[in-house]
């Protein structure tokens, strides 16, 4: 089951827990952006935001 799907379904407020780790450490090493990963971020919150 993907992220999304454990968030939504199962109102997992932890489901992106193992990505936002992930996403960290791509950032630290240079994989990936600070916007991408700000954006990343943004739309984990405005999920939240439409949840409740």
């Amino acid at each position: 089951m993907d992220y999304l799907s454990r968030y939504v379904l199962l109102a997992d407020a932890h489901a992106f827990d193992v990505a936002n780790a992930k996403a960290k450490q791509d950032l630290i090493h240079g994989i990936i952006p600070v916007k991408k990963y700000k954006k990343l971020l943004d739309q984990e919150e405005r999920l939240e935001l439409l949840r409740n």
